[in-house]
């Protein structure tokens, strides 16, 4: 996930108030195990966070 900051950051930050404006994020799902900084960046957007397993589960 290295390279989520500097999208955030960089890419959607600019446009983040015009594209807000014309969508509504109603969920946003992250896979994996974020660091800090990215939690920091995504629970604005009520993220909600999912762990990693392995193999199969029933």
């Amino acid at each position: 996930m290295s390279g989520l900051l500097p999208h955030v950051e960089q890419t959607f930050s600019p446009y983040a108030e015009r594209f807000l404006s014309l969508a509504t994020i109603d969920q946003l799902f992250v896979y994996g195990n974020p660091t800090p900084e990215i939690r920091e960046k995504l629970d604005s957007f009520g993220a909600t966070y999912l762990a990693p397993f392995v193999g199969f589960t029933r």
